[in-house]
């Protein structure tokens, strides 16, 4: 797991860290590992209600959505 931004992007986007696979790919001269992220349905159905509940708080309180 040589790239930690890519891991931040995808746990900012709600991925969870499964697991790790060693040695998945061949790079340079030996092999890297590689962090495995999912999401289930349940969870994403979820964030996604509960941005649209923030999303609707925040148009009631913006003066110009008044």
């Amino acid at each position: 797991m040589n790239n930690p931004v890519s891991g931040r992007v995808l746990r900012k986007a709600g991925l969870l860290l499964e697991g790790r696979d060693e040695g998945y790919y061949r790079y340079r001269n030996g092999f890297q590992d590689s962090g495995l992220y999912g999401l289930t349905k349940s969870r994403y159905l979820q964030q996604n209600e509960e941005e649209s509940t923030n999303d609707t708080k925040r148009r009631k309180e913006c003066p110009t959505h008044a």
